[in-house]
């Protein structure tokens, strides 16, 4: 689309362009909520990232955040959803593909993590 005033081309943006920074773990998160809304009987989405903030010990914005992949979690935190997500009835490919979407981890890493959790 070309703007005629001042000549200015402008493209469409990328596919990839359009995904948030941390759009992999944001799936893999948004996936464990709506597994454990399921399990848990969660009428609201709501009340389920309250539950989850309590759980990692940030706030629900902060959650919302991590859904849409505006942010990953810490280390820490990913190994805490790992673990929620085995409760939930994840399964180690999942907490494969949340580890290595984090970035925080190496291989062998992922590796111990899934293999003391699952």
């Amino acid at each position: 689309v070309a703007l005629a005033a001042g000549a200015i081309l402008l493209s469409p943006a990328t596919e990839r362009d359009k995904r948030s920074k941390h759009h992999a773990s944001g799936e893999q998160i948004s996936l464990l909520v709506e597994t454990m809304m399921r399990k848990k009987r969660w009428l609201t989405k709501s009340g389920m990232l309250v539950h989850l903030a309590a759980e990692l010990s940030y706030s629900p914005a902060t959650i919302r955040k991590l859904c849409s992949g505006e942010r990953r979690p810490s280390a820490e935190a990913a190994i805490k959803l790992l673990e929620l997500g085995k409760e939930a009835g994840l399964d180690r490919k999942w907490g494969n593909a949340l580890l290595a979407a984090t970035h925080h981890f190496d291989d062998q890493q992922i590796i111990h993590e899934l293999d003391a959790v699952f």
